[in-house]
């Protein structure tokens, strides 16, 4: 599931900056690109950056710096996945609830593993406000 589509570009390339907490993440927001890239569209590139939900110490990918280091004037695109609570708000807690670890709209990998298998409808791939680099001024 997701929302959006891809980044008018105005014939500029495009760079997803991927926000995500994990390998199953990671590649529901590379299938959401493979999904909704424009046909004859090449050159886009995807660069992790330091998830923004759990504060890992991660370090910048050197892509990052090289791509802003071309001058071409990329669009970056922020691509991530938001995940929802299952089942209606209003539903009376199970024993299943009560013993679950965690919060549900941020769900670890084996929660994330079994929500994308059993409940599809738990997460949307969300596209960011897409920016250009060069900065005028």
């Amino acid at each position: 599931m997701d929302t959006g589509g891809w980044p008018d570009a105005g014939g500029r390339r495009v760079v997803f900056l991927l926000d995500a907490s994990g390998p199953i993440e990671r590649r529901l927001l590379l299938e959401w690109i493979a999904r909704h890239r424009p046909a004859g569209v090449n050159g886009e590139m995807a660069i992790p950056i330091p998830p923004s939900r759990r504060r890992r110490r991660a370090a910048l990918d050197a892509r990052l710096e090289a791509t802003l280091a071309t001058g071409d004037d990329p669009l970056l695109a922020p691509l991530r996945v938001a995940w929802f609570a299952p089942g209606d708000p209003a539903r009376a807690a199970r024993l299943r609830d009560l013993i679950t670890i965690g919060d549900a709209r941020d769900p670890g990998c084996l929660r994330q593993a079994w929500a994308v298998r059993q409940s599809p409808d738990r997460y949307r791939v969300v596209l960011g406000e897409p920016i250009g680099t060069l900065v005028t001024g």
